[in-house]
């Protein structure tokens, strides 16, 4: 099972980050999740296993910044991916600020 979670950013950092999203994954046996594009730049952390991506044909740094993308994206979870955890933090373009 997925939990996702958003949570807004405070004041100070409201002008510069969109949101937080946190992803954990629980109880999965095998399967697929689409990702589709944000429209922004995002920083982006997993804890756990590597994550294999169709759009990076293969799998994800642990830790990395996302540019913006214009298609989506399967990521393949197993049983191997229990207790997973992603969070992702998109910011704003610079001129919302």
């Amino acid at each position: 099972m997925e939990k996702i979670q958003v949570i807004q950013p405070t004041k100070l950092l409201a002008p510069y980050i969109k949101q937080y999203w946190f992803l954990r994954i629980d109880d999965v046996k095998q399967g697929f999740q689409r990702s589709i594009p944000a429209g922004c730049v995002a920083l982006v952390f997993h804890k756990g296993n590597k994550i294999i991506s169709s759009f990076h044909k293969g799998t994800q740094p642990q830790s990395y910044i996302s540019g913006q993308i214009s298609t989506y994206s399967d990521i393949e979870f197993s049983f191997l991916d229990i207790g997973k955890s992603s969070v992702s933090c998109p910011l704003k373009p610079s001129d919302s600020a």
